[in-house]
């Protein structure tokens, strides 16, 4: 599992939005990232492969409670199962926490191939939460 927090100098609306929002998402995120705002919405995130191919890992939003929590599954094209992907903010003195948590691995049944995943996923989310605290303090 991975899990990684930030706290960014936002209330918990400016950094839902920020979370949310197209605008946003194509700058901290992936540019044409779809994320749609309703459980059961469908959520795409365009990407290349190491080929230069264009690639798509899709889900379905699995929970949207404004302010909270989002939460959908996450599929590349090659796993035979999705993995979750949930945010949750809460309020803090001068912010909002903004915690991850990519899970689901086990559908990974290789050891090899599992531990490979979590730690390309660790590098990508952790720079993903990076930009997404710059998005946030400029």
């Amino acid at each position: 599992m991975i899990e990684i927090e930030t706290l960014v100098p936002l209330s918990l609306a400016e950094t839902w939005e920020r979370l949310t929002v197209d605008a946003h998402t194509d700058v901290w995120w992936a540019k044409g990232l779809l994320l749609e705002h309703a459980k059961g919405g469908r959520f795409a995130e365009p990407w290349k492969d190491s080929g230069g191919e264009s690639r798509v890992i899709s889900g379905t939003v699995t929970s949207f409670e404004p302010m909270r929590r989002l939460q959908f599954n996450y599929q590349r094209p090659n796993w035979k199962k999705p993995t979750r992907v949930e945010f949750l903010l809460s309020p803090r003195d001068g912010g909002t926490r903004v915690y991850l948590q990519h899970s689901g691995w086990e559908m990974i049944t290789d050891e090899n191939e599992r531990r490979t995943e979590v730690d390309a996923y660790t590098k990508i989310w952790t720079r993903r939460m990076a930009e997404f605290k710059s998005c946030c303090a400029g």
